[in-house]
Formats: C-alpha cells, structure tokens, sequence
C-alpha cells in the first residue's frame, strides 16, 4: 500500500500481512521512502505501473506529474527520478489524484478547481515524455465539488469519483472513453 505525505514530502509503502486489508499494515521493514522534496513538497496522488517498476507521483505545488524508477519492483526505495515530468497546470490547478489506464496508454487527472476528470493519451505506454493533453474532459460540477479521488473498473466501463461526502460512478458506453460518461 502507497500513502503520499506531503507534510514530509514523501511517499511511504506499507505491507499488508493479508492481501487487501489495511488493518493489517506494517510500515516496509526497509523504511520505504520516496522523497518527492527535490521535483515537489506537495505530492498528493501515486499510481505505479503495473509491473511495479516505476511510481507516478502527483505534485500539487507546482502543477506537475512525476515519474520515477524502482530498482526493485513495488518497493518505493531505493529509487531515481527519471527526469521526465508533465505539467497539468493549464489544466486545472488543483488535481488530486491520477489513474492510469492498465496498459498504460491513458491517464486520467481529477481536477479540484474545475471540477473536471481530464483524459490524456501516452504515444508510449507508461512513457509521461509522450504524453499529451486529449483535449476530453467531463464535467462533474453538477454532481460533485471537490473532487479528492478517482479509479476505474478493470474493464474501463465504470469509473469512480470520491468527493467530501460521497463516492459516485459512472457508466461509459465506450470503455475508457469518458465523452461517453453518464452519471
């Protein structure tokens, strides 16, 4: 489990004794740390790959989307920064938290500002330096302000927001597609 901590400027993974409960947390035994402090002191989101060799970390303080190497896969330590960022800025200036399509084509950012899911493309799978704005968004100020988090179903068909008081979804008629989205 990845928490992201930004009154340490840091990520921190945790192991679980058994698989999917939380209650069963115990902080790694090798102290696993990322430290966000050198690209942002504000890292809000983390999503990593789905092979577990690199960490996407959200930065709130100056509107960019980081990518970093694991050099062992899930641990978030030891680690190097790729050198490789996304600014979201133009975007909305509050984004809170990041999904990655599975195959790494697809990201999608909540904006808090906007009140708006944003849905970015990858030229390379899992590569941010190919990265670019789909120009799709959804809005969801109707249903929802302050957006805090956002996931989808496997199957892309479902996604998933978390605000102050509820968690919503919604249905895609085309699967990851969210011009298709309906509440």
């Amino acid at each position: 489990m990845y928490i992201t901590n930004n009154s340490d400027n840091r990520v921190n993974d945790f192991v679980l004794s058994t698989a999917w409960d939380v209650s069963t947390a115990a902080a790694d035994t090798h102290g696993g740390v990322l430290a966000t402090n050198s690209q942002d002191l504000s890292p809000t989101g983390i999503q990593l790959k789905s092979d577990g060799t690199k960490a996407y970390v959200l930065g709130t303080q100056n509107y960019y989307l980081y990518q970093y190497s694991l050099t062992n896969a899930w641990d978030v330590y030891p680690y190097s920064y790729d050198s490789v960022s996304f600014s979201f800025g133009s975007q909305d200036t509050n984004v809170t938290d990041i999904f990655f399509k599975p195959d790494g084509t697809q990201l999608f950012l909540a904006g808090d500002v906007s009140n708006r899911i944003f849905a970015y493309s990858l030229g390379t799978a899992w590569d941010l330096s190919t990265m670019s704005y789909s120009n799709v968004s959804l809005d969801i100020s109707s249903y929802e302000t302050g957006v805090t988090g956002l996931t989808f179903s496997a199957d892309g068909t479902k996604m998933f927001t978390v605000g102050p008081a509820y968690v919503r979804y919604w249905t895609l008629s085309t699967a990851w597609d969210i011009s298709t989205a309906s509440y």
